[in-house]
């Protein structure tokens, strides 16, 4: 099953939407921007995320996920944004 989101970033605590993704999975950031991305992770039965990454540039990458059902966003937490335009996306 093919699963992705993406999203086009430009204020602090924005995200892409959450996906529940596992195994092998593209993590892409493109644009012009400065701050600091985040990929986040949230454990199946937590309620809050966790910064497991971040990109202070374009990159494309791939993260292998073991577990089940754990959510990832991409996105600029508080405080973690500062001008232009960071295109994100999550895929499998």
């Amino acid at each position: 099953m093919r699963v992705h989101s993406t999203a086009t970033l430009n204020a602090q605590n924005t995200y892409c939407n959450n996906v529940e993704i596992s195994g092998w999975f593209n993590v892409s950031v493109r644009g012009t921007f400065n701050g600091t991305v985040a990929l986040q992770r949230m454990m199946n039965g937590q309620n809050t995320y966790a910064n497991v990454a971040t990109y202070n540039n374009a990159t494309e990458t791939y993260i292998f996920e073991p577990e089940g059902r754990v959510q990832y966003r991409l996105g600029f937490p508080t405080g973690a944004y500062t001008n232009g335009n960071a295109t994100v996306r999550i895929s499998r």
